[in-house]
């Protein structure tokens, strides 16, 4: 059997660990996630003014407004910068074209040249400064020297009348014609027969011996025209570069835009028409890199700094623009939904706060026929209603009217019966000669009275429920006093201790009857033969609950209460009473007084006067 039960654990346990368990309740949790946040967003929504979802109303109207605006302009902003940035490769294929042209000249003037033939023959000085230097004055300046070179490299002959075997072996182009039968092109920061720089133009030659030479032109670079007027700022600097090697020629603008960048840099460039980059500085500049002929480069370069600072501006007073349409968007809505919605509401309610049913009937705002249509419904909705209220309002007055006086009259027929009941049980007493069937008699006569009295208070007071208890304790001690003669009305000092209180009919009659049946017993049993003493009543009220406190220092009830007993009929009919209020009774004797304790739970109708 121990087995088995362990067993069975051990099932119950797995069951619960299984994975469709833990699905379903990741699930439920999961759900009760949900509706916890709806919850917090209904709360956070009933929170929010009119004006407040308006606002919100708008922006979530305007969101795609604002998100069209900011892409617009920083469309723009992307726009102006590449409006730069073609100008520069814009520059660039200009410089591409003047340099090609001057490169084709001269290509085409060195090919005319090499089909001379004097080539053919031996070659002197008359040849440099017959064909060449009439092939030089007819290119003009730009090209600086006409120049021929013999199978080792050294100098034969140029137009400049330079002196000969001057060893040029060391040029680009000459090692390029030994190798290649074409063109051969070299950038040079100095041209070692002008001192300038240039850029050198070749073809190989085959001289009258049959010896390899060359021919080549220097086309100076600073006479190829300067940055034409093309939107370009006027830093704008050009270049002719080899990648790869510290060959620099500047055409336009000296070297402060020159970048630093590493061969694949310059490849990148070469990709792009125009490349984002910086000088050696750091400073921002667009660059444009163009192929010439071999690995000679044209290389344009702007500062950008101004170009994105303007466009920055731009996109800043774009963005500016947007958001002081957005904000006197939310203005606009705003004052019209203070004057057009919020005003007119507020002018509503302050009228509708002035409603007070009947006595003060709901007046309409005179501004009610300038409101909008719905606020103008709503008002006519809202007098409607109030007239329908407060005819509603004069018809339940009318029927607590009429049941306040119904009620009083049952009180008053009830308070007479009860005082004929009380008259009847007077004279029967009167009739019956045996002493304690007498008393027993007047005893329920007063206990008659006392119901009578409380239904007088019940309908002379405004309130048909509660009663004012302390002034109903009042004339029912001075109602009960009327028992005693003069003689003992004056020994007997009786004392009330109560605040002013209403209280329920359900809870006045039982506490009535007690005190009845308390000073009753006393007047009876507590002072004979002349003796004096006094009768306290007090009523304390402790937040929701009270005690009557009913007490002599009479003889009546010392022996009985010293002995446990409580045979009589109001001794019964104190304990049924104080069940009935369901509350704690208490008696007791000590020193010659007699102390009744009564401690009971306040119903709702009780107030405080």
């Amino acid at each position: 059997m121990d087995v088995s039960h362990d067993r069975s654990d051990g099932e119950i346990s797995g069951s619960d660990t299984d994975p469709a368990s833990r699905s379903e309740a990741a699930a439920v949790a999961a759900v009760s996630a949900r509706r916890r946040r709806a919850r917090r967003a209904r709360s956070i929504l009933g929170q929010l003014s009119v004006r407040a979802r308006l606002v919100i109303l708008l922006g979530l109207v305007a969101v795609p407004v604002i998100i069209v605006a900011v892409l617009d302009a920083l469309e723009r902003y992307r726009d102006d910068l590449q409006a730069d940035r073609q100008m520069v490769g814009l520059l660039a294929e200009v410089v591409l074209r003047e340099q090609a042209t001057a490169l084709t000249m001269a290509r085409q003037t060195l090919t005319v040249l090499t089909e001379s033939r004097d080539l053919r023959s031996p070659v002197d000085a008359t040849f440099c400064r017959g064909d060449l230097l009439r092939a030089a004055q007819s290119m003009g300046s730009q090209y600086g020297t006409f120049f021929l070179l013999g199978p080792s490299g050294r100098l034969i002959c140029d137009t400049l009348g330079t002196a000969r075997d001057i060893d040029l072996a060391s040029l680009g182009v000459f090692k390029a014609t030994r190798e290649n039968p074409g063109v051969a092109v070299d950038a040079l920061a100095s041209d070692p027969l002008t001192r300038r720089p240039a850029i050198v133009v070749a073809l190989p030659i085959r001289l009258r011996d049959g010896a390899k030479g060359m021919i080549g032109v220097s086309v100076h670079v600073q006479g190829m025209g300067g940055v034409p007027g093309y939107g370009v700022r006027p830093e704008t600097a050009v270049w002719i570069v080899r990648p790869g090697t510290p060959t620099v020629i500047s055409i336009v603008g000296g070297n402060a835009l020159l970048p630093d960048w590493p061969p694949a840099a310059f490849a990148a460039a070469a990709r792009a028409p125009v490349m984002d980059g910086a000088t050696r500085d750091g400073t921002p500049a667009f660059y444009a890199l163009r192929r010439l002929a071999g690995d000679v480069h044209v290389l344009v370069g702007s500062p950008a700094a101004e170009s994105i600072a303007a466009a920055q501006a731009s996109l800043a007073e774009s963005i500016a623009q947007i958001a002081l349409y957005f904000v006197l968007s939310v203005v606009a809505v705003t004052l019209g939904a203070h004057y057009s919605v919020l005003k007119p509401l507020r002018t509503l309610g302050r009228a509708l706060s002035q409603y007070g049913g009947a006595a003060a009937p709901f007046v309409p705002p005179p501004q009610l026929a300038s409101m909008p249509r719905e606020l103008r419904r709503l008002g006519k909705r809202f007098i409607a209603v109030t007239e329908a209220v407060t005819d509603r309002e004069n018809r339940l007055t009318d029927l607590i009217e009429q049941r306040d006086l119904l009620v009083r009259e049952m009180h008053h027929r009830v308070k007479n019966n009860l005082q004929i009941v009380s008259s009847l049980l007077n004279l029967q007493a009167q009739r019956i000669k045996q002493p304690d069937a007498r008393a027993e008699l007047y005893s329920a006569r007063e206990r008659v009275r006392a119901l009578s009295l409380l239904h007088r208070h019940l309908y002379l007071q405004q309130e048909v429920q509660t009663i004012d208890f302390r002034s109903f304790l009042g004339e029912l001690v001075e109602q009960m006093s009327g028992l005693l003669e003069e003689s003992q009305r004056q020994r007997v000092a009786i004392e009330i201790d109560a605040p002013t209180i209403r209280l329920s009919s359900d809870q006045s009659v039982p506490l009535g009857l007690i005190v009845t049946e308390v000073m009753t017993n006393a007047f009876k049993h507590g002072f004979p033969d002349g003796r004096r003493g006094s009768i306290r009543i007090a009523l304390e009220v402790r937040g929701e609950e009270a005690e009557l406190v009913v007490s002599n220092d009479g003889l009546n009830a010392a022996p009985t209460v010293a002995e446990g007993k409580s045979d009589g009929l109001g001794d019964v009919l104190i304990a049924g009473f104080a069940r009935q209020l369901g509350g704690t009774l208490e008696k007791s004797a000590a020193d010659g007084a007699f102390v009744l304790r009564l401690t009971f739970p306040l119903q709702a109708a009780a107030q405080d006067g």
